[in-house]
């Protein structure tokens, strides 16, 4: 692979009971098909998630395909962003919101 290059994987559809993570980047309509940037994956979705997930844009989510048909096939959560440790002058490490 060149440097500087990124390959562009493939969207994946999701399996009943699997679950993608990270922050929405981006969101396209192709071919009647949704493709979700989540983090480094790209998901194929039902195109009907469209307005659901704009609102969502750049926040940490998770995508489960449930077996349920219909309206509750995928299911969405916001989620917290994960905390991060910072070190105070003093060496003293501290976690944000504890």
């Amino acid at each position: 692979m060149f440097e500087g290059m990124e390959m562009k994987m493939a969207p994946i559809m999701l399996r009943p009971w699997h679950e993608v993570v990270g922050p929405l980047l981006r969101s396209d309509d192709r071919d009647g098909v949704l493709i979700a940037e989540i983090g480094k994956i790209r998901v194929a979705l039902p195109c009907d998630m469209k307005e659901s997930l704009a609102p969502l844009l750049g926040r940490r989510i998770g995508i489960i395909r449930s077996d349920i048909k219909g309206s509750r096939e995928y299911l969405v959560r916001v989620l917290p962003e994960p905390r991060t440790a910072r070190i105070h002058d003093d060496g003293e490490q501290i976690f944000p919101g504890v």
